[in-house]
């Protein structure tokens, strides 16, 4: 029937495969008792009949149901259905079946593609929906293989189809040239050719900031249309402040020390284990330590807050063996603890904007604006908190001083109705950026009217930490004021909207749009095309999380082209891979 269901030809019963034929064996052991010999043998055909190669090969399986009648009269109790041998011209037709053009041959030919494709077996339609989509957001970044030691150039495709965000994977190019601007460039343009992207319909690239990644998108698609990886830069921050405090990171060599111990020691393993098991948690739910990796994002974090819930387990294990590391004291974990909080914030910041199924840019600043709030708010007591607070200010100063003067970005915010201007920090910022709003609106569509649009935003989850805490107190602000705008005479759509309540965060700012197109058709189109961009590369890093697990050892000898088409294969959904 499916992947997941099958039908017994015999007694018609429906039985789930789960991937395997282990249930399918069990069952057909029940039908394995012979039934009486000497049944009639009406069904037999004519041998010379012709073979027909797309005949239904459930013919031949139906023998055996047409005679369940006659064995229950020839026999006084409860018959089972007989099993007959197929006749000759049966045979031949089920086996011309699997011939090119038949029946199964199809079946078949796609359930290997499935298996190659989806479960990355060594080998022995983004549509017309593409085509037809005005504002495509690229994500591309660089990658080498290990195994190779090949160069590749990962490049995904963000679009709006109706009120879904379409994600598409183009596949991966073959750098065989040094990484320069104007090759990486070229690539990119010839790619996106291929797929038959019109270079125009291109909303927006996002990029790390490697230097010759940003001059390529700069030479082929002009400044404006260039936006630097927020996940990239944000994690930059917390990687530059822990380098720059000396006690920090002495603290953290001395985790990393306890930590690399128990991965190397079985025994210290097995008794952090024994101990957790012995405090009452199951078998599958006990903890590991996390080492860090430098390349992988918060990993310092996950290694800092999985140490701090063991710490009592650990010490009770390394009490007991003379040969292991020092574990930290008293101080060094309150120390711990009072860092951790100034690192959790950004934990949830990528977590946030690492989607892209839904709206990721216009969160951006919000989020932004949230952290910076919550990081100066945080009251520490300790050195090392203390400087690594201010490490953290500097870099975030430095890094996004200037982001509310990027048109990109408050105008995505402006035109999402959740947080539209509340979070501009600078008033001149926040009108230049609702001045440009307005001359955009008046170059798209003309003629609007004003309505209301939704309610303020009320309920939110209870979570320990709410990273969300200072856009609240934002939105509690500006509605409690009395709106007192006498400036009638210039009353615009942009003006009308933005004087609207705030909706709430949970719900989707696309759906919002579309229920306020004819209200402000100008401003509609221009939130299709600035809510559509993605805010960070995450999905080009994605890809090439599944081009390592492709290009594995055992397929080791993929040519680049056929690397880049098992890439788009196993991205398209399951759907897709078995419509009828």
């Amino acid at each position: 029937m499916n992947n997941y269901l099958a039908t017994c030809n015999i007694c018609r019963k429906r039985l789930k495969t789960s991937g395997n034929t282990s249930n399918l064996r069990s069952h057909m052991k029940t039908h394995n008792k012979s039934t009486s010999q000497g049944q009639n043998t009406q069904n037999t055909q004519d041998e010379d009949h012709p073979i027909n190669v797309d005949a239904d090969i459930s013919e031949s399986s139906s023998i055996a149901t047409t005679s369940t009648s006659e064995a229950a009269s020839t026999s006084g109790t409860t018959s089972e259905p007989i099993k007959r041998q197929q006749s000759i011209s049966q045979a031949f037709t089920k086996v011309a079946s699997f011939l090119d053009g038949g029946s199964q041959h199809s079946i078949c030919t796609e359930a290997v593609i499935y298996y190659i494709c989806k479960d990355n077996q060594p080998f022995s339609t983004v549509d017309e929906k593409i085509e037809n989509a005005e504002n495509i957001s690229v994500t591309t970044d660089a990658w080498t293989d290990t195994y190779t030691m090949k160069s590749f150039l990962g490049i995904t495709i963000h679009f709006l189809n109706g009120l879904t965000f379409l994600p598409g994977t183009l596949g991966v190019v073959e750098l065989t040239q040094s990484h320069t601007a104007d090759y990486i460039g070229s690539q990119l343009l010839i790619t996106l050719s291929n797929w038959n992207i019109n270079k125009k319909n291109i909303a927006a690239v996002v990029t790390d900031n490697g230097a010759n990644m940003v001059k390529a998108i700069y030479d082929q698609f002009g400044k404006g249309n260039h936006i630097p990886c927020f996940a990239h830069t944000i994690n930059l921050v917390v990687e530059n402040s822990i380098s720059n405090s000396e006690e920090f990171k002495q603290l953290l060599h001395k985790v990393r020390e306890v930590v690399k111990y128990f991965k190397r020691s079985t025994s210290a393993s097995d008794e952090l284990r024994k101990l957790q098991i012995n405090e009452g948690k199951k078998e599958g739910n006990v903890h590991k330590l996390i080492l860090d990796v430098k390349t992988r994002w918060n990993s310092t974090f996950y290694m800092l807050d999985r140490f701090l819930i063991l710490s009592k387990l650990v010490s009770d294990v390394l009490l007991q063996k003379p040969s292991g590391p020092e574990m930290l004291t008293a101080r060094e974990l309150q120390q711990l603890r009072e860092t951790i909080k100034l690192l959790r914030p950004f934990e949830k910041v990528t977590l946030e904007i690492s989607g892209e199924k839904y709206v990721v840019i216009s969160k951006i600043m919000p989020l932004l604006n949230c952290v910076t709030i919550e990081i100066e708010s945080l009251q520490l007591t300790l050195d090392i908190g203390i400087e690594l607070k201010r490490n953290i200010i500097t870099e975030l100063k430095k890094r996004f001083s200037k982001i509310e003067f990027f048109n990109m970005f408050p105008i995505a915010t402006i035109l999402d109705p959740r947080f539209k201007n509340v979070h501009f920090r600078d008033p001149v910022a926040c009108q230049q950026a609702i001045v440009e709003l307005k001359k955009l609106a008046k170059s798209s569509i003309q003629e609007a009217s004003s309505t209301d649009c939704s309610s303020v935003d009320e309920e939110q989850q209870s979570d320990n930490f709410d990273l969300w805490e200072h856009h609240k107190t934002l939105v509690h602000k500006k509605y409690k004021r009395k709106q007192t705008r006498t400036d009638l005479s210039e009353t615009t759509n942009v003006n009308a909207y933005l004087s609207q309540p705030l909706i709430s965060l949970k719900e989707d700012p696309v759906q919002c749009w579309e229920d306020m197109k004819t209200v402000y058709p100008d401003l509609y189109v221009l939130a299709r095309k600035y809510l559509s961009i993605m805010g960070s590369s995450v999905p080009s890093e994605r890809l090439f999380s599944k081009a390592s697990l492709t290009l594995s050892k055992s397929r080791n000898r993929l040519l680049g082209k056929r690397l880049s088409k098992l890439l788009f294969l196993n991205s398209i959904d399951d759907d897709l891979w078995f419509q009828t």
